[in-house]
């Protein structure tokens, strides 16, 4: 400082031409710009004054949130200019608060966060560290902020700062690469999941089916009879059953073990010698089911037909009434989708409701039905076997002829295609009555009478020329 005095003192010397001569205002000011402002010569001792002694006018500090040196909300910083702390151990209070288990600590840092303003005018900043904020304080802390920035910009290192933002880049591609791959890495694991669920829920549903069906006499249930019903021929359903768990099951197994490598990320194979037995057994059961499949279709592709017929002469009288047996809705229905019913407690039979009712002119005074049986099978006298099991009850009491909604047949016949045709023939001048069930089996096609309207069922109708006159329907 000495130095600096003596210096000043030899420039102040120069301009003075004589010892009565007093220094000017633009000599002082020339010498400032030679020697620079006094405020350059400070000491670095003289720097560590705290920042409360640099300004005027002390007065009672506010509790602000500090934003200039925030992590979460600026809560922490406001309380330590407040209690003139530092922030690192109102910072370590709040950890220790939530480690101890106080969750009370969390609700009034909220609450602070919450309640607190936060110190955004440079005014509400000073008064948050006690400072008054007239007009020479607010200055200097501008100038503070202005020279802080420009001590930052010139300080900058900015081939570093490059290289920085280069490797934050790299960082950030590096690792959205590792959050891509984790995802990948969970959708393939999930994948193996999904596979391996689905594959055991097939396997074990097909095991606990086939062994149910082998052994547990499903042949006597009437899911059984409903598989021996489903084939024309006499294969054996078991052999079908084998055949369809075999081509299931081994390609599910094969998933099974895809989805559990995708989980583990590799699994042992079960070796080359299982694997080609498995395929061979795979193909042999696929040949089996296309085999067995060509040999049922022989049943329906070359077929014959065989008709039984009943003729019974009817009432002579000239009034017939015609009811409907509707007793197939009072059995022990198993499966009514597919027609299996219990018809006493050891056989089982299949119920067919393809009945039809045609309406013909007869040849001579007395009324006549023809009921017709026909069935399919590969050959005439199968055909014919199938149809002499069709058992189609009837009853006819006095002038009334009770006819039925339906059939039976024995399961064991497999016929298909089975139908019933029954014929009414009725002579000129007849009376007829049909009651409005009958219109269920009523066909008007293939007759040579004219057809009956849905509102003469009930009513008596008398034949004349091949019509059906009802004298109460005319006047309706």
């Amino acid at each position: 400082m000495a130095d600096i005095e003596a210096r000043i003192a030899e420039l102040f010397l120069e301009k003075v031409k004589n010892e009565r001569q007093a220094v000017q205002l633009e000599d002082v000011e020339e010498v400032i710009k030679i020697m620079g402002k006094p405020g350059d010569y400070v000491s670095d001792s003289e720097e560590e004054y705290t920042e409360r002694e640099n300004y005027s006018s002390q007065i009672p500090k506010k509790l602000y949130r500090d934003p200039d040196h925030k992590v979460l909300g600026g809560v922490s910083g406001g309380l330590a200019h407040y209690f003139n702390i530092d922030v690192v151990w109102v910072r370590l209070i709040w950890v220790l608060l939530v480690l101890a288990g106080l969750g009370s600590g969390i609700i009034v840092y909220i609450v602070l966060w919450a309640i607190l303003p936060e110190a955004k005018s440079t005014s509400e900043k000073l008064a948050m560290k006690g400072i008054s904020a007239n007009i020479e304080n607010i200055e200097r802390k501008v100038k503070k902020k202005f020279e802080e920035v420009s001590d930052k910009i010139n300080q900058a290192d900015f081939k570093k700062t490059g290289e920085s933002v280069k490797e934050g880049v790299k960082s950030g591609i590096e690792g959205l690469g590792d959050v891509i791959a984790g995802l990948v890495r969970f959708v393939v694991k999930a994948a193996g999941v999904l596979l391996m669920i689905i594959a055991m829920s097939v396997l074990v549903t097909m095991t606990v089916t086939f062994f149910v069906f082998l052994f547990v006499n499903a042949g006597n249930t009437p899911w059984g009879m409903i598989i021996e019903q489903t084939g024309y021929s006499d294969i054996p359903a078991w052999l079908i059953i084998l055949a369809v768990f075999l081509v299931v099951c081994i390609p599910f197994f094969y998933i099974f073990q895809s989805g559990l490598s995708l989980l583990a990320g590799k699994s042992k194979s079960i070796g080359s010698v299982a694997n080609i037995g498995l395929l061979s057994v795979w193909v042999l059961s696929i040949a089996a089911l296309v085999a067995i499949g060509l040999r049922e279709a022989q049943w329906t592709v070359f077929q014959e037909e065989s008709t039984s017929e009943i003729s019974r002469t009817l009432s002579k009288s000239d009034t017939l009434i015609v009811n409907l047996n509707q007793s197939s809705k009072n059995y022990n229905l198993r499966n009514r989708l597919l027609g299996i019913f219990v018809k006493d407690k050891i056989n089982y039979s299949y119920l067919n409701k393809n009945v039809q009712l045609h309406l013909k002119s007869s040849v001579d005074s007395t009324a006549v039905i023809e009921i017709t049986r026909t069935a399919q099978g590969p050959d005439e006298k199968t055909a014919l076997r199938f149809a002499e099991h069709i058992d189609y009850p009837i009853e006819i009491i006095g002038d009334t002829l009770v006819l039925s909604d339906y059939f039976l047949s024995k399961l064991s016949a497999k016929g298909q295609n089975e139908k019933i045709r029954v014929n009414l023939y009725l002579p000129e001048n007849m009376v007829i009555k049909l009651n409005p069930d009958v219109k269920r089996i009523y066909n008007q096609h293939d007759s040579d009478l004219h057809y009956i309207s849905f509102n003469q069922f009930g009513e008596f109708l008398t034949l004349k020329a091949g019509k059906f006159l009802c004298e109460p329907c005319d006047n309706f």
